[in-house]
């Protein structure tokens, strides 16, 4: 297997074959001979062998990573810029690049650099370190050189589509999945990638709508976001590809995305360690399609349930904690993991490393962190408090507590990592045998969602209703949307609306579209709103308006057929 371009000699070809699309900027090889040039100026005049990157703009990161190797140092990718990544960084790596506020030099200019002679990188030289979340709950270091970064990229040939005009992407260039099939591989293939990340679907539909035939790296927590609402048909006849990772796809999910983008998904199943080892579309006609193997690698489960990977080129091997189950043709089903390492919206996360910062706070003598499946998968910490935090849940309140918790450990985990369910006990509860079981925990977490707001008060008459209603704090739908603050979602408001609809106003028919939707004003955790609902039965349409003292929060009409 080989690739166009590798990493060794990725300088060779065209100065005008287009590396980046940044809005509607487009940079080409020069462009990037130009950065790769600054960044060595700036580089080279500072001693050290281990460099942490971090840069938002994956052009950038992909010019800083370049001129490390040529510098032949090693990078250093960091996951974040949070500070308790940089305090344990700063005790391995000889200095920050990119958007670290501890920059040990500005980001550079690219006007009057000298020339640099371009140079193949030694065969040994460790360019690129992770750092994952390990078992024991410590971060794990993960070396690649740039010959096993060139096979991962080969490897994945029989998967590359060459028709791609541009790589779009929902997911970090700041980790291996994302950097390999973002960043890297669409590099060695001369594909064009987008510069700037695309969180959100409408983000994504407008920047694809912009461009030709497109491929979306994706993550089962963004793709599970799609939905029929959004206008997929401007960009669904331009997709190429979809990749996800992380995580399995639900075989809904899966289905959902092929019929918003008319392309089927395509699963890659893999690790930090062994990069890429398989792969999966999920179909009509399977209940739950298996896995199949790359080329590049030999599988087999060992004794102690786990799969080791051995490479054929090199011989390295590797055993992961999944459990799975051979089908005689060699596929595969996964079947769960063994170890204490979950993935929570294509995070990786030691729950071991999530309990132990719980303990560390004085408010807490205990604490356990377990992950909850369900409607969404989220992370919980049961928790034993201490006598402080005894009194602080007397005088502050369980809210003001559950606050604080959050906020001391915002430094250490991304948002989307954070505890979203918390339960304080007196006691951990452990059975007979005096052991405590994962039954038991999950247990304290079995009431019912909050999904709906309180009607404190209803007028209703045969085309009209009108309702008085409180928004629970503790909504489902405030969990993760939005870190900075909880909103209720649009979406929700919509379903809300059409609810209540059906029920008090009996409207017939089946949803067809919606008209003259606006969301005005912010509706928050607590708040007390007035729904209005008016029904027209000869054109099928519902009027819906949320106000309050504040003035109209949204409005629109559900039209039915």
């Amino acid at each position: 297997m080989t690739i166009p371009y590798s990493l060794f000699s990725w300088w060779q070809g065209n100065d005008d074959v287009v590396i980046a699309i940044d809005g509607d900027r487009m940079r080409d090889r020069a462009d990037l001979n130009r950065r790769v040039t600054a960044w060595i100026a700036s580089i080279k005049e500072h001693e050290g062998q281990y460099w942490a990157v971090y840069h938002s703009d994956a052009f950038e990161c992909l010019a800083i990573m370049l001129a490390l190797w040529q510098l032949e140092r090693t990078v250093c990718l960091s996951a974040d810029k949070l500070p308790a990544t940089v305090a344990r960084l700063q005790h391995h790596v000889d200095g920050f690049v990119g958007e670290f506020e501890q920059n040990t030099f500005p980001q550079p200019s690219d006007e009057e650099q000298e020339v640099w002679q371009w140079q193949k990188a030694s065969t040994d030289l460790i360019a690129l370190q992770v750092f994952t979340s390990g078992s024991q709950g410590h971060p794990k270091r993960i070396d690649k050189s740039l010959q096993a970064l060139d096979r991962e990229i080969a490897a994945l040939d029989c998967l590359s589509c060459e028709d791609v005009e541009v790589v779009l992407a929902t997911v970090t260039h700041q980790h291996m999945y994302g950097v390999i099939f973002r960043l890297l591989r669409p590099f060695c293939y001369q594909q064009a990638f987008s510069a700037k990340l695309h969180e959100y679907p409408e983000e994504l539909i407008r920047s694809a709508s912009l461009y030709g035939r497109f491929c979306l790296i994706s993550s089962p927590a963004h793709l599970a976001r799609m939905n029929a609402e959004q206008d997929w048909n401007l960009v669904k006849n331009n997709c190429v590809e979809v990749y996800s990772s992380a995580a399995p796809l639900t075989r809904t999910e899966s289905m959902n995305v092929s019929v918003y983008l008319d392309v089927r998904v395509k699963e890659i199943y893999g690790s930090t360690e062994t990069g890429a080892i398989a792969w999966r579309c999920q179909q009509d006609t399977e209940h739950d399609a298996l896995w199949h193997k790359l080329s590049h690698v030999q599988l087999k489960t060992v004794e102690t349930g786990g799969l080791e990977v051995r490479f054929v080129q090199g011989g390295n091997s590797y055993v992961l904690a999944d459990h799975i189950e051979f089908d005689p043709q060699g596929d595969f089903a996964l079947l769960g993991r063994h170890d204490p390492i979950v993935k929570v919206e294509g995070k990786r996360l030691s729950l071991t490393e999530l309990a132990n910062a719980v303990i560390e706070h004085p408010w807490i003598a205990e604490a356990r962190a377990i992950l909850l499946s369900r409607k969404r998968t989220e992370t919980a910490v049961v928790a034993v408090l201490s006598e402080s935090g005894q009194q602080q849940l007397i005088t502050q309140g369980r809210k003001a507590l559950i606050k604080s918790m959050k906020h001391s450990l915002a430094d250490q985990f991304e948002p989307v990592l954070l505890p979203r369910r918390w339960r304080f006990i007196e006691a951990m509860p452990v059975n007979t045998q005096g052991k405590l079981t994962m039954n038991a925990l999950t247990a304290l977490f079995d009431k019912p969602d909050t999904v709906w707001p309180i009607i404190e008060a209803e007028t209703v008459s045969e085309q009209a209703a009108d309702f008085s209603c409180r928004i629970p704090e503790e909504l489902l739908y405030f969990d993760g949307h939005f870190q900075q603050q909880a909103i209720l979602p649009g979406v929700v408001q919509l379903h809300w609306a059409a609810k209540l609809g059906q029920k008090y106003l009996n409207i017939s028919g089946h949803f067809h579209r919606l008209e003259a939707i606006k969301f005005q004003q912010l509706i928050l955790p607590g708040s007390v709103v007035s729904l209005s609902l008016s029904y027209d039965h000869c054109k099928q349409k519902l009027s819906f308006s949320f106000s309050s003292e504040k003035g109209v929060h949204s409005s629109g009409k559900v039209c039915y057929a």
